[in-house]
């Protein structure tokens, strides 16, 4: 089979320096092609046209400089983007948005504003997110992870794009490396398939003209103004911010001295009613004791007057017992004497 009858897929890599494009390419290409160098400052000062032959495909890969990269002015960078879609006579297939896995900073946005900036609005239906070191999910999937940051601008990237990423480990060697390659071509048909089979035509593009290199740097610097904005905006709200912080820890430690006085004279008054409590119980206990004593002591007397009753009662029962006998002895005397 020729080059002219395979399948052919054309992708467009676009990101910020150092967030893995060259490496991601090479994986795709199956073969090292691409400068793929560690360094802070972008590898490829221009844009590279990279193709080889890899699962049966003709796949043709153009590697952007980082959109982000601050070292060149809006209007370089500019030229260097409309260089690379007119060197894709037939568009690309697919734009891949490549991101570090890690936390979604204000430079990866940049990256997405700008691009939307710089081209039109059907991008969004040919871009696929790369999430480059998948080997730091641990096994687990872009959306588990993205859960813990529900208010991540990513998710919104993530939504008009459809949802459509792919997570790739660049550090894997053949052949775990290419059944990665395998799923991101079948993704790209099922994107092709959608778009009608049409590769991305940006009209902007067709013709390299000064007054469009002149445009795509208002557009630029439009974004830069934005963002500029958007900054002077955070900094007043942080601003604002920290000097709630502050006034509300200065209510804070007012409020904890005022809590603490408080407590203070409360259990000063709680020790005084205790104090008076332990006092009133005391003369309540000596009370107890008196009224117990004398009670006793009733006790005693009414005990010694029922003795003394008893005693009385039994002499005169005794004198009347012996009354009673000496009236008898006399009148059995006095029948004797009859």
């Amino acid at each position: 089979m020729g080059s002219a009858d395979r399948e052919t897929f054309r992708f467009l890599m676009l990101g910020k320096t150092g967030s893995g494009k060259s490496s991601t390419g090479n994986t795709i290409l199956g073969q090292d092609l691409f400068d793929a160098d560690v360094s802070f400052v972008s590898v490829t000062d221009d844009c590279q046209l990279k193709a080889a032959t890899n699962h049966g495909a003709h796949i043709e890969i153009t590697d952007c400089p980082g959109l982000f990269d601050t070292s060149k002015p809006n209007e370089e960078v500019a030229a260097l983007v409309m260089k690379a879609f007119s060197s894709m006579t037939s568009g690309p297939d697919v734009i891949c948005y490549v991101i570090e896995i890690g936390s979604y900073t204000e430079e990866e946005l940049g990256v997405y504003k700008r691009l939307k900036a710089l081209l039109d609005g059907d991008v969004v239906s040919y871009m696929l997110l790369v999430f480059t070191h998948g080997d730091r999910l641990g096994g687990k999937g872009v959306g588990e992870v993205l859960q813990r940051a529900p208010t991540s601008p990513l998710l919104q990237v993530l939504a008009e794009c459809g949802d459509r990423h792919w997570v790739v480990d660049n550090t894997l060697k053949k052949p775990g490396s290419q059944e990665q390659v395998k799923g991101l071509l079948e993704a790209v048909r099922k994107m092709k398939t959608a778009n009608g089979g049409r590769s991305y035509q940006c009209p902007h593009y067709v013709t390299n003209t000064p007054s469009l290199a002149g445009e795509l740097t208002a557009r630029m610097d439009s974004v830069d103004r934005c963002e500029a904005l958007g900054k002077k905006f955070t900094q007043r709200l942080t601003s604002k911010l920290d000097q709630t912080q502050v006034t509300a820890t200065t209510q804070r430690h007012d409020l904890a001295k005022k809590t603490q006085e408080r407590d203070a004279k409360l259990r000063a008054k709680e020790t005084s009613l205790q104090q008076q409590v332990n006092d009133a119980s005391a003369r309540l206990s000596q009370q107890q004791q008196s009224v117990a004593a004398q009670t006793s002591q009733v006790q005693k007397l009414q005990a010694k007057q029922a003795q003394d009753a008893q005693q009385r009662q039994q002499q005169q029962q005794q004198l009347q017992a012996q009354h009673a006998a000496a009236l008898q002895q006399k009148a059995n005397e006095i029948a004797t004497l009859k």
